[in-house]
């Protein structure tokens, strides 16, 4: 059967966009989410067939918030141990690559307030 684990929207030392009340949070969230997504194919080469990094929508009392999810067949043992990999030691910081896609959610947050 198909389940997954939440790794989260950045790393886990790093600092992330969050709801706000003008609503103008959405698009720089999600690309913020797809950076980090991009950083976990990196962080984590080679996966065994059937894993997949994804983007899931999680509802909230304050508005509606994307997270990067590891997708795995919890009957393959393969699957499950790469994915609680995953889940266990993401990467702390961004590096480099992200670091420059960043750069555009930083311009579209200035253009924006």
């Amino acid at each position: 059967m198909r389940d997954y684990f939440v790794i989260g929207s950045t790393p886990i030392d790093e600092p992330c966009i969050q709801v706000r009340p003008d609503n103008n949070y959405h698009f720089p969230m999600k690309q913020e989410c797809c950076i980090y997504k991009r950083q976990l194919e990196r962080f984590f080469p080679e996966p065994p067939p059937g894993i997949s990094f994804s983007i899931k929508r999680f509802e909230h009392d304050f508005g509606a918030y994307p997270e990067v999810c590891v997708f795995f067949d919890d009957d393959d043992e393969t699957q499950i141990d790469y994915a609680a990999r995953v889940e266990g030691s993401p990467p702390e910081r961004w590096d480099a690559a992200a670091r420059e896609e960043l750069k555009q959610i930083d311009e579209y947050e200035r253009f924006c307030r």
